[in-house]
């Protein structure tokens, strides 16, 4: 690679480099933890534990610490904690104020929604959310069961969504 180019390479190992790895002899590489990324001039980041790529940060939102952000725009107002991870969401709208607490992983797929006969495309945005500490093996009935890192008791004092709105057919059952 010319001197002038920046590489980013990740393995299954990233960021830690191996023997094995063929880069890991290279002295001409570059690692950085922006890429192809807009920030605004006024906002001071610290560059530690942190991975911006395809996306742009607005000058008044608040990054914690450990983050990764991928193909997003966090706008003014937003605020995310420790040991967040979000992928191609928009949180840029006017007068939009948004916390996400710390050890949350967001992330939006596009869904297309064509069919055979069908000339127009409708695509359908499914959001998921998850707990860095949730362990989605577990069923909900155990006690040890944990959504966004909470027990069903605070989620559901904090949100007011109850198991039966979430599953529904499942009332039934138990």
């Amino acid at each position: 690679l010319p001197d002038s180019c920046h590489f980013q390479y990740i393995d299954a190992h990233w960021p830690y480099l191996n023997k094995d790895n063929i880069h890991s002899q290279r002295d001409n590489i570059q690692w950085l933890p922006i890429q192809h990324s807009i920030i605004d001039e006024k906002k001071q980041m610290k560059l530690e534990n942190l991975s911006i790529i395809n996306s742009i940060i607005h000058n008044e939102c608040n990054l914690g610490k450990n983050i990764t952000i991928h193909n997003s725009i966090v706008g003014n107002r937003v605020t995310l904690g420790d040991n967040c991870a979000i992928q191609s969401v928009d949180f840029s709208k006017k007068n939009f104020h948004l916390t996400i607490p710390s050890d949350v992983i967001i992330q939006r797929i596009i869904l297309s929604l064509q069919t055979m006969n069908e000339m127009s495309n409708n695509q359908l945005d499914v959001y998921t959310i998850i707990g860095i500490h949730d362990d989605v093996k577990r069923l909900f009935t155990n006690e040890n069961f944990t959504i966004l890192n909470m027990s069903w008791d605070k989620f559901k004092q904090q949100t007011g969504i109850d198991i039966w709105d979430l599953w529904p057919d499942l009332q039934v059952i138990i």
